[in-house]
């Protein structure tokens, strides 16, 4: 997934990864605020997996269909998850407030999932937030979740250019937790 709602030119980026991989990518777009003219210059580009978060996926799913795409939406209750398919989202988010970055709900994941993923059956859902390792993934999935969305644990690969903030959690201890709403704003 590519983080595209700040950027200046999202098309050159699905572009750029397009060159980069014959296999499918998609990218996310914060819908706290009117996204469909970066949206449609990434369908444009060839974007055909849309992610949104933070808003109501209402006004984006139709332009998302029309280029032949799919739309997750990211959500933090039960409820937000019925809206979500009832507006045609084709794939449910269930996030937890143990998202490394920007958070939207206030219920972690484990009790999150199953009542995610009994609202919106048969559609399917993603577990996010918290996943870290097979053993997270293997619980969101006896849980009901058909996958796993795991994003903030590969920021800890060598490669990343990352924020020293996050290099803590490296060496953290399970006693060593914190929670922030929003643990992008501290960086």
């Amino acid at each position: 997934m590519l983080g595209l709602t700040w950027l200046a030119d999202p098309a050159a980026a699905v572009r750029e990864t397009a060159a980069m991989t014959s296999n499918p990518f998609g990218a996310n777009f914060v819908v706290s605020w009117d996204q469909r003219a970066p949206i449609e210059d990434a369908l444009e580009a060839g974007l055909r997996i849309v992610s949104l978060s933070f808003g109501d996926p209402a006004g984006y799913v139709d332009q998302v269909h029309d280029a032949g795409g799919l739309v997750l939406h990211s959500v933090g209750s039960a409820e937000e998850a019925r809206r979500a398919v009832a507006a045609g989202a084709d794939v449910v988010v269930a996030q937890g407030w143990e998202a490394g970055g920007h958070v939207w709900g206030q219920v972690a994941t484990l009790p999150l999932v199953p009542a995610v993923v009994d609202a919106v059956a048969p559609v399917p859902v993603l577990a996010a937030s918290g996943i870290a390792d097979a053993r997270g993934v293997a619980a969101v999935l006896a849980l009901g979740a058909q996958a796993a969305w795991v994003g903030t644990r590969f920021l800890l690969a060598a490669e990343a250019p990352l924020h020293e903030e996050y290099r803590r959690l490296i060496a953290a201890a399970e006693t060593d937790a914190e929670w922030y709403a929003d643990l992008v704003s501290r960086i």
